[in-house]
């Protein structure tokens, strides 16, 4: 009676012949997705490069702040655009989300927590100093490593990448996997079954899913009748243009099973 591996102990042996890929491309970020790393990401720049307002309010010195005093507008600064004033004492400006802190202001009053009069504000809840600012490399510095080699690129990490500037990157080839069917009572899917006793092929259609879901590249190759020399023709084949060659069907112990004797 034929003995079969374990399929641990196949696992294991598998693995340890497979050998690290060295071969490398480099894709658009938009056809990432999915893909592995080939090499370490470290930023470019400190994000947010300059002290950054965390809500909408008034960019002021935190010291000055006490509920009934009151601050001179002195300009106003929109997201994206540099600061057009500086912030004495006794002033402030107007700074939305996103907007860079003024020279002179450390903290960030909510619009919620004033009254306007005119060109001035009066504080009717005081914050403590540096509320509401996003200090500079608050999200990550210079030179800090944000990806590894070998980091499986979801969506936050092609989001990273494009905060960072960056629309090419290498990443390891996808492993060409080969899947081949046998058996003469299969037929491939749009043939016509020519009898009673042949049905459509569907193993070799599921691994080809699973293997695109892994992130490899599948290669469905035509079906294999039950030919010892049709299947090792097919298996060379297969061979010379994949990585790995996936088979199904013809492994048992039939007068028909030719795929383990002809491996």
């Amino acid at each position: 009676m034929m003995e079969f591996e374990k399929f641990e102990s196949a696992m294991e042996r598998f693995a340890n012949t497979v050998q690290k890929s060295s071969r490398i491309e480099k894709v658009a970020i938009t056809q990432a997705l999915g893909r592995i790393l080939a090499s370490d990401v470290a930023a470019p720049f400190s994000t947010p490069r300059r002290p950054t307002a965390a809500m909408d309010g008034y960019a002021l010195k935190g010291a000055d702040l006490s509920e009934g005093a009151k601050f001179k507008i002195v300009g106003t600064t929109p997201a994206g655009k540099m600061p057009s004033a500086a912030a004495k004492a006794g002033e402030c400006v107007k700074t939305f989300t996103g907007g860079l802190m003024c020279e002179g202001s450390d903290t960030l009053l909510p619009i919620e927590n004033v009254q306007v009069q005119g060109s001035e504000i009066v504080v009717t809840k005081p914050v403590s100093a540096g509320f509401a600012v996003r200090a500079a490399g608050e999200s990550y510095r210079e030179g800090e490593l944000l990806l590894r080699s070998g980091t499986k690129l979801g969506f936050s990490q092609i989001a990273l990448l494009a905060e960072l500037g960056l629309f090419h990157i290498s990443v390891f080839v996808r492993p060409k996997v080969a899947i081949l069917a046998t058996g003469s009572e299969i037929k491939d899917l749009g043939e016509k079954l020519e009898n009673d006793a042949q049905i459509y092929s569907s193993n070799h259609i599921a691994l080809a899913n699973l293997v695109t879901q892994l992130g490899c590249e599948a290669m469905i190759m035509p079906l294999v009748r039950d030919d010892e020399k049709e299947l090792e023709g097919a298996i060379l084949s297969a061979l010379q243009s994949a990585d790995i060659l996936l088979t199904s069907g013809g492994v048992s112990v039939g007068d028909y099973d030719f795929v383990q004797s002809t491996l």
